[in-house]
């Protein structure tokens, strides 16, 4: 019994114990996070001169952590930009949108890569303290401390100022700690200084100084997730576009083609040019991608029309249909501006067609088709986009009054009428990280060997770009010179069905080669491939009028028979390699030509504003050096391609293999058909006497601004021994007068006159 009451008192004491112990640590881990959260109790300052030394400290510390917050409100979040970003002139092929205003990463673009990225950074590091759970390698708070830390010295200056009232004696190096916390951003400088006064040598330590600044950071970071997760859900930028086009849209030159139309018994035709049509989305629609207003901020009542009474409840639902409630029962105090800045942009329509004209009817009867190319007239496109947005939240009330904003970019896109798109949703927690299978723990343990050829010369091929796809493109690496040619010796990601390797090299045609890695052989593979070098071309271009056919005998007439264009008339020439495989890329780059008479257009794009642009952002700092050497090399390469397009001496860099080519030629009027009235017999007619009724049909007159009066679509092979030549390409287009009467008109059957001329007429020649 008294084994048992001592056992009792034991477990008693036992209990007590342990409920102490718990009780001490919740109360040191409170007491620990109330002194985290919480700014530091300044030293005391025992002298006059230690204030002023405090004071000044405080100020510069205020000074370099409001410059550090601005800088990255102004770049969503970063202030030094990752080295691993591509940047490219081209904003649709960078990671980040840059112009002489704008630095900024998309938080949510379709990559080069053909997947869906965000180069978001974090809220909060993985040390720190945050206000809300996003945590991450790269984040705000580690940007903002590494500004300040490396900024703050040059601020202080050594105290130079004070030299001849105290000594100032630096106990330790400067650290930083940023707290982002819910309204404000709180800055702790740990600086361990000895001050000593020359008159009475006292000495005074200061180590702690405090800035806090009356930023949401905190809640305009979240306000811009909830943002971004709505785009990708509701895909709002999107949808506003498309209204845009098809407010824009109608069968009329002057507008943008329809994305669905049919027209009934109209016997013109409208034609619209790919680059016209560029300028137009780019200049006259995109920038009223900024009626679009979010529902749950401050500037949220939409656009006011200023229209005739009549038109302005359609006006008026129309600038509703922008109105975005980005989150239900959400309100955010700050203003939210969403535009398109001026930029370049991704578009093209249908198959990347570069001249637009009426379709044709499908599934009619052969026997009807005549009928109801003239009596039917399909005028339906897929328009394909990606463009830039910028996004900036304000809050005027910030740094007592001064306001501060916060920006970053997206990127819209549309694929044949459709957003693109794909759901994203930020965490909000901390988890683990996600292994890529391109990690190096990830690799086969295989040597894979890949030497790289010349097909045409033998010789090795150095500096050729390996990729390595399943499913997702992975750089592998690049050839380099050796006793064995050229070559790349490497371990892949593990890979066991669909995989392929990819070639590419500047002045090559890419080349894939199917390959599943495995780990069923770990033996080393050697592969062997070949790459086409590109050859430079001139072509030049004729006309073949219907006395030019006509005449033409042998193969010799080929040189004689054929015209000059005159100086109102074009060809829209395009020529494509079909491609041996799907995966390949596009050869050549730029494909389109706009052909002229001889020195009548001369069309040149000057760089050297953006050039300049480049220039200033380097030497003020805000750019490194290697992403000063990107920009340079990726825009000096775009200019190159752009003088392409255009140079009167119509050049292609070209590969041996079968092409694609489509020419049409457009002559410019205009083009008159007079009013003509014709009597229809609505009954029958015997021996040329109508019996029954007549009637009159009034067909009005018709002044057409530009008509197409040859076109011509066939397979070129080019092969090697013709390629490597030098000599030069002669292309010929079929022209046909166009019409000048309604009589004309109803016969004028371009596409079957083009059929029935012999193939050896039309075909290129080599001089």
């Amino acid at each position: 019994m008294l084994k048992k009451n001592v056992r009792a008192q034991v477990t008693t004491f036992v209990i007590l114990g342990l409920i102490l112990i718990v009780l001490v640590g919740i109360y040191f881990g409170v007491r620990e996070y109330t002194l985290r959260n919480q700014p530091s109790v300044p030293d005391e300052i025992t002298t006059n001169e230690a204030a002023l030394i405090k004071e000044f400290t405080d100020n510069c510390l205020n000074q370099i952590s409001k410059e550090a917050i601005i800088l990255a409100g102004e770049r969503a979040g970063y202030i030094d930009m990752p080295t691993n970003l591509r940047v490219n002139p081209l904003p649709y092929k960078s990671d980040i949108f840059y112009n002489a205003v704008y630095m900024l990463p998309y938080w949510y673009h379709f990559s080069n890569d053909n997947i869906f990225e965000s180069n978001k950074p974090a809220l909060c590091s993985y040390s720190g303290d945050c206000g809300i759970i996003d945590f991450g390698d790269v984040s705000v708070q580690e940007n903002l401390e590494s500004y300040i830390e490396e900024n703050i010295d040059s601020c202080i200056n050594n105290f130079v100022a004070f030299e001849n009232i105290v000594k100032v004696t630096k106990k330790g190096e400067p650290k930083i700690n940023v707290q982002i916390i819910e309204d404000s951003i709180i800055t702790r400088l740990k600086y361990p200084l000895e001050i000593r006064t020359f008159e009475s040598d006292s000495k005074t330590k200061l180590e702690t100084f405090i800035a806090e600044h009356d930023v949401p950071l905190q809640q305009m970071f979240i306000l811009s997730m909830d943002i971004v997760e709505a785009q990708s859900n509701l895909h709002f930028v999107e949808d506003n576009t498309l209204n845009l086009i098809t407010a824009f849209s109608g069968v009329d030159g002057d507008k943008l083609p329809p994305m669905s139309h049919l027209n009934f018994m109209d016997f013109s035709q409208e034609f619209w040019v790919r680059r016209q049509l560029e300028e137009t989305i780019r200049y006259e629609v995109l920038p009223f991608v900024g009626l679009t207003k979010i529902v749950n901020a401050l500037n949220s009542n939409p656009a006011i029309p200023y229209v005739e009474e009549e038109y302005r409840p359609f006006a008026q639902g129309f600038y509703e249909s922008f109105h975005i409630n980005i989150k239900e029962n959400q309100t955010y105090n700050y203003t939210v501006d969403i535009y398109y800045p001026d930029s370049e942009i991704d578009f093209y329509i249908d198959n990347g067609e570069e001249i637009l004209r009426s379709k044709e009817i499908k599934g009619v009867n052969p026997n009807l088709v005549k009928f109801f190319k003239l009596a039917i007239q399909e005028y339906s496109y897929d328009y394909n986009l990606a463009f830039p947005v910028i996004i900036t939240i304000t809050d005027t009330k910030a740094f007592n009054g001064e306001g501060y904003s916060f920006s970053f970019a997206i990127e819209a896109n549309i694929r044949n009428n459709i957003p693109l798109t794909k759901n994203i949703t930020f965490a909000r927690f901390k988890s683990a990280s996600r292994l890529r299978i391109d990690d190096p723990s990830a690799l086969v343990k295989k040597d894979i060997t890949i030497n790289v050829k010349d097909r045409h010369t033998d010789n090795p091929i150095s500096e050729a770009l390996v990729i390595y796809n399943c499913g997702t493109d992975y750089f592998i690496g690049d050839t380099e010179l050796n006793n064995n040619g050229a070559e790349l010796t490497a371990n892949l990601p593990y890979c066991a069905v669909g995989g392929y390797i990819k070639i590419m090299k500047d002045g090559y045609a890419t080349i894939i080669e199917n390959f599943n890695n495995n780990e069923d052989n770990i033996d080393p593979v050697k592969l062997y491939l070949e790459m086409w070098p590109s050859a430079n071309k001139t072509f030049k271009f004729f006309k073949r009028t219907q006395s030019d056919l006509e005449n033409m005998q042998t193969i010799e007439d080929k040189l004689t028979y054929k015209h000059e264009l005159e100086s109102n008339e074009e060809i829209l020439f395009n020529i494509q390699r079909i491609k041996d495989d799907p995966r390949e890329d596009d050869f050549p780059l730029i494909s389109f030509m706009l052909v002229t008479k001889e020195n009548e257009v001369e069309i040149e794009y000057e760089f050297e504003d953006q050039l300049q642009q480049i220039t200033s952002l380097y030497e003020a700092g805000e750019i490194n050096q290697s992403m000063y050497d990107s920009l340079i090399e990726n825009i000096k390469e775009y200019g190159e391609i752009q003088s392409e397009v255009y140079e009167q001496d119509y050049n292609v860099e070209l590969v041996p293999g079968m092409y694609e080519i489509d020419m049409t030629l457009m002559s410019k009027g205009p083009f008159n058909i007079p009013r003509k009235v014709e009597t229809l017999c609505l009954g029958e007619e015997v021996l040329g006497i109508c019996i029954g009724e007549e009637e009159e049909v009034v067909y009005d007159e018709l002044n057409l601004s530009v008509w197409v009066t040859g076109e011509t679509r066939f397979n070129l092979t080019i092969h090697e021994n013709r390629l490597y030549t030098g000599n030069d390409v002669m292309f010929f287009t079929p022209y046909l007068s166009a019409p000048t009467s309604w009589n004309s008109l109803k016969s004028f059957d371009l596409e079957e006159y083009v059929a029935d001329i012999e193939d050896w007429k039309l075909q290129p020649y080599y001089e």
